[in-house]
């Protein structure tokens, strides 16, 4: 529903400056909102990396939650890291602060691209185990699919339906589009630009409204079949999900 939609406002490749001819190389701004499902121990802090799949450099930056991070000189077929970790530490983070993986998740700029104006707007990812993909590849099963824009439309379906997996909620933008505190929407933002990133909001919109039915429908009293198949009704649910959505605000 929500990219035949985007289709019909053409807001896909073609209005992607990702995809400009002669773009070469370009830097990415991150936010990670919240970490939901995963366990961290007393005075640990959670933060996030970000690295290119194929050109992953040591020394990576800590980057805490809610504040933005920058990925540097990606292009247009790259595919995103994003792993979050627990760090015994306190903001500014320390690289040589002991530290453990939470779990990761892979962002391929081409599908980005296709579907959501090259933008995340607080949109939920659920977390693989980390460094799984490149131990699953290294065997020489999986590694391509993990880093295929099926693998990642899969992870943001599956994301607000399964309530227990860990996840985190981000936004992401072309860092020139990005303001030092803040990433992506401003009040002040002119019609136009309003337009062009109206896609990944409301792909956001959606996904928060099945994860709102879905925690309604797990705080229900009802044996556990009962709760997994009003889960896999969900996505036949997605369809109306916008029926009661306005987006007016948005474009005056």
């Amino acid at each position: 529903m929500v990219d035949t939609l985007l289709k019909t406002f053409n807001l896909g490749r073609d209005a992607c400056s990702i995809f400009d001819a002669g773009i070469g190389k370009f830097d990415v701004a991150v936010v990670c909102h919240e970490v939901r499902s995963v366990n961290t121990q007393p005075g640990e802090t959670i933060c996030m990396t970000l690295a290119d799949a194929e050109h992953r450099v040591a020394g990576e930056d800590f980057i805490s939650l809610k504040s933005v991070g920058i990925a540097k000189s990606l292009q247009p077929e790259s595919v995103l890291v994003i792993k979050i970790w627990a760090m015994l530490d306190t903001p500014p983070l320390s690289k040589h602060a002991e530290r453990r993986p939470l779990g990761e998740v892979r962002i391929p700029f081409k599908h980005l691209a296709e579907s959501s104006n090259c933008m995340l707007y607080y949109t939920w990812v659920n977390l693989e185990s980390a460094g799984l993909n490149d131990s699953v590849a290294h065997l020489g099963y999986g590694g391509a699919f993990s880093n295929s824009s099926e693998a990642f439309m899969q992870n943001i379906m599956s994301g607000p339906r399964q309530l227990y997996q860990p996840k985190a909620c981000v936004s992401m933008c072309r860092s020139e589009l990005a303001e030092s505190d803040r990433i992506l929407w401003t009040v002040d933002l002119p019609r136009k630009e309003r337009i062009n990133r109206w896609g990944p909001l409301l792909r956001s919109q959606q996904q928060h409204a099945i994860m709102c039915a879905a925690q309604h429908l797990e705080g229900r009293p009802s044996n556990g079949s009962d709760v997994l198949q009003r889960l896999l009704h969900l996505r036949v649910r997605d369809s109306n999900v916008f029926d009661a959505v306005i987006f007016e605000p948005l474009l005056p």
